[in-house]
This record gives structure tokens, sequence and C-alpha cells, in this order.
């Protein structure tokens, strides 16, 4: 994503949930996100579309804390402070998830059973 900016309606009065301010990734040299700005509000539900290699996934992996603060240049904001989400866990507890493109994580368990891969304890209910 190069110069990609998407923002909340700035006359609005709820503080967006997440911001991201002139967010940047690069992998072995090559720009994979490029001064990316985005705000998401509460309850606002956004889709990514681009093509392959655009940066979602990137994109949403710093949501998630796969790649965590210190692997990327910018701004991770959440509610208008530094990000709290280091990593999976974090940003589960509040509230991400994330569906992974690949179709399963481990071929031997059920579509379910990978989406709740790292969290099986505290949903254990929803496994049987």
């Amino acid at each position: 994503m190069d110069g990609f900016s998407m923002n909340a309606d700035p006359t609005a009065t709820t503080p967006p949930l997440v911001t991201f301010k002139d967010l940047s990734k690069s992998f072995d040299g090559v720009a994979v996100l490029k001064k990316v700005n985005l705000s998401i509000l509460p309850g606002e539900i956004l889709g990514l579309v681009g093509e392959n290699g655009a940066g979602k996934s990137t994109l949403m992996k710093i949501l998630t804390g796969l790649y965590p603060p210190g692997s990327f240049a910018g701004e991770f904001l959440w509610e208008g402070k530094p990000s709290p989400v280091k990593n999976l866990p974090t940003a589960r507890s509040h509230g991400i998830h994330m569906v992974f493109q690949e179709l399963a994580q481990i071929p031997g368990l059920s579509v379910l059973e990978n989406l709740y891969l790292g969290d099986e304890i505290s949903n254990r209910w929803a496994l049987s």
C-alpha cells in the first residue's frame, strides 16, 4: 500500500478505536506498506481489497500483534494512545481476531479448531 489514506469522518464525535499514522513496513529492503493512514471507529466494519502483495495481510498482522511495535515505522494507536497490542494474546484480549488466508494452519484440525488455535482453554466450550 503506497500512500493509502482512509480516515473516519472528521466531524464525528466518537474517537477512533484504531488509528494508523504513517505506517510503513519493509521486508529485506522491499517496502510493503508506505505511510498508510487509517482510522477505524468503534463498531465500524471495513473491507480491505487489493492485489496480491498490496500489504493487506501485513497491515492485519500489525493490528493483531504478529508484527509487534518496533518491527514497523509509524504509529499504531488504540483509543488515541500507543497500542497495547504487543502480540496475538493481547490482541485477542482487546477483541481483535484474524482469520488467516491460509486454508488451515494445522491441516489435522477442523476449521473451528484452527480458528481457536492458541485460545483453546478460554474457549474450550466452542470445541465440543
